[in-house]
This record gives structure tokens, sequence and C-alpha cells, in this order.
């Protein structure tokens, strides 16, 4: 099993599990998102994770071949990026999520982009390439 492969097992029901979450109960995703705005530790404590994760990603695939696979060396790329600018400015998050907590149809949209990329990573992680 590819490094990628490991991640995508990971990840793919992770988001999988979280879209379905936000599908089926749209309105507590909206609390957490406006209670998780509304604690500076909360946003702070995001970033260091986003970070960690980023990193790991990286150090483990960090391959820009053009297979399905520089999916996940994006996405380590962003978690860092996004993780550095949480940790550094934690108020960015505001500014990022505050559409999401209000709108309903940017919920909707977010989840079926994060459910979709769940599958395609949980099928290419678990059926391998």
């Amino acid at each position: 099993m590819s490094s990628a492969e490991f991640i995508a097992r990971i990840f793919g029901p992770l988001y999988v599990i979280v879209a379905v979450g936000m599908l089926l109960d749209a309105e507590t995703y909206r609390q957490i998102t406006k209670d998780a705005l509304g604690k500076p530790v909360l946003r702070y404590l995001a970033g260091i994770l986003a970070l960690v994760a980023g990193l790991l990603i990286i150090n483990v695939h960090n391959e820009w071949a053009p297979r399905w696979t520089v999916i996940i060396t994006l996405m380590g790329w962003l978690a860092l990026i996004k993780g550095a600018l949480l940790t550094a400015y934690p108020d960015v998050l505001i500014r990022v999520s505050e559409p999401l907590a209000r709108r309903s149809a940017r919920l909707r949209g977010a989840a079926v982009v994060t459910l979709a990329l769940g599958l395609f990573l949980t099928g290419m992680g678990y059926l391998g390439t």
C-alpha cells in the first residue's frame, strides 16, 4: 500500500462521515461553526491541528506526478497553509467560515464537495489505483 492510499483510507471515510453529518444535520454544523468562531482558543487549536495534518501528509507524501495521488499532495499543502495562517492569524477562520455559518446553500455545497472528495479518496484508498 502506498502512502497516498494510506492517507486516502484515513481522510476518505472522515470526509464522507463529516459530509453526511453536514447534509443530515446542517443546523448543528452551523451552530458548531458559530460557536467555534466565537472562541479564539478553538480557532487556534484548529490551526495547530491543520498544521500538524499538513506537515504529516507532506512528509510522507509530497509527489507532484500527474496521477490521482496529487490530490493527497494538494491536501497536505493546503492543510499546511491553512494551519500556518490560523496559527499565526487565528481570525482568518472568521472571514473564511462566516459565510458558511450564515447560508444553507453554501453549507450544502461544501457538504456535496466534501462528500464527493471523500467517496473518491475512499474508493482509491481501498480499491487501489
